[in-house]
């Protein structure tokens, strides 16, 4: 059903008064997973988090995703990816002229946390994550993407 609680008593009663022995239960809140499980549910399946992957893998890579606000404060976390053809490829940090107040604060590059200064040179496959104001943000968008 599309009611999470629903769905939670109609695999308890299968599980405990059919015995049945291994039960699957479609969850619509990823929250409630950890609940089904924690109350004898076998299995989960999230419509949430199987809609928000087909989302995912339809989204072209070398994207610019704004991540969330910082509270409190007009600035935001932005997360790239440098794909093949970024203008950014290849060049310095310092070299990119992001707009006054954003800064790389971190490159993912094979896996690992590559420690990020103004001579670090960007390549094809790095993550990059951004802090910026919320004003410039597509200016750090053209300073990464042209």
């Amino acid at each position: 059903t599309g009611e999470d609680p629903a769905n939670l008593i109609i695999c308890q009663l299968a599980k405990w008064k059919c015995n049945v022995p291994r039960v699957i239960a479609r969850v619509n809140d990823p929250k409630n997973e950890i609940v089904f499980k924690a109350l004898g549910i076998d299995e989960t399946i999230s419509s949430t988090r199987v809609i928000m992957n087909v989302i995912e893998q339809e989204l072209p890579s070398g994207g610019f995703l704004p991540l969330m606000p910082l509270t409190g404060s007009h600035l935001e976390l932005i997360e790239a990816e440098i794909a093949p053809g970024t203008p950014s490829a290849g060049k310095s940090i310092g070299s990119l002229g992001l707009p006054d107040g954003a800064a790389i604060g971190g490159i993912v590059r094979k896996g690992a946390v590559v420690h990020a200064d103004d001579t670090t040179k960007l390549l094809v496959g790095d993550r990059i994550v951004v802090l910026s104001p919320t004003k410039v943000e597509a200016d750090v968008r053209k300073a990464l993407f042209g």
